[in-house]
């Protein structure tokens, strides 16, 4: 049997191209039709590069007018270190309005900030909100209490005695 020479493209099919080049190992060959976006300035400054410490910051602009900014550095909690960050982003919408978002990131998540973006609804009744606050406290005074939806066997009541009202409550 005699092996034919099929080229391949980068999916390992064979390809109905006339040329074939072997060179591009690794390559993605995938060509967009938008044009390349130039960086118009760039600034990094990696953690121990400032002052010794573990700050740091970085920035960017696009010509399309994308920015961001960003400061950091590392922090001590207990015996875990984390990153904490704040900064800005902003971006020409497809309506042509620049939007901006400020941020900051630490241990409790990221926390991003904008008249643009959903806010938070007031509660409107106390009731409400007095209620929501319990749930509240009741998590944070039962941080094990949480029930992750999952079947346990063990946890299950069976009554012997046989049900009479045959799906009729009375």
């Amino acid at each position: 049997v005699k092996k034919r020479d099929i080229p391949l493209n980068s999916y390992g099919i064979g390809s109905t191209s006339n040329s074939y080049s072997n060179n591009n190992a690794g390559y993605n060959s995938f060509q967009s039709n938008r044009p390349n976006i130039k960086i118009l300035s760039s600034n990094y400054n990696a953690p121990g590069t400032l002052d010794g410490s573990s700050n740091f910051d970085y920035s960017f602009e696009s010509e399309n007018g994308i920015r961001q900014q960003a400061v950091g550095k590392t922090k001590v909690i207990g015996d875990t270190e984390v990153v904490v960050m704040k900064g800005s982003y902003e971006y020409v919408g497809p309506d042509g309005q620049t939007y901006v978002v400020d941020w900051y990131a630490d241990e409790t998540g990221y926390h991003p900030s904008a008249p643009h973006l959903p806010q938070d609804v007031p509660i409107p009744f106390p009731e409400i909100a007095d209620a929501v606050a319990a749930q509240i406290a009741f998590a944070a005074a039962n941080p094990n209490s949480f029930d992750d939806g999952s079947y346990n066997g063990n946890n299950q009541v069976y009554n012997d005695r046989p049900n009479s009202n045959y799906g009729i409550n009375k």
